[in-house]
C-alpha cells in the first residue's frame, strides 16, 4: 500500500517533478507531445496557432468533473 507521510506533498515525485492540473496555456505543449509520437503524427495537427478544435476539446475535458488533465 502506498502511504504518504503527513509532511510530504503527494504531488511531488522523488525526481523533484510536481504534478498539477493542466492549464489552457499548456495546450500547445500537450499537442506537441501528442504529435511527436508514431500514432499521434498521423492524427494530430500541430500548428501555430493551434486549430480552435483543440481549445474546444480541452475546455470540454476540463469542465468534466470526471476528468483530470
Amino acid at each position: 500500500m502506498n502511504q504518504t507521510r503527513k509532511d510530504e506533498d503527494p504531488r511531488k515525485e522523488a525526481s523533484g517533478l510536481e504534478m498539477r492540473r493542466a492549464r489552457a496555456e499548456d495546450l500547445a505543449a500537450i499537442v506537441a507531445l501528442l504529435a511527436d509520437d508514431p500514432l499521434g503524427r498521423r492524427r494530430e495537427r500541430y500548428s501555430d496557432p493551434l486549430p480552435a478544435s483543440y481549445r474546444e476539446a480541452f475546455e470540454a475535458i476540463d469542465r468534466d468533473p470526471n476528468q483530470f488533465l
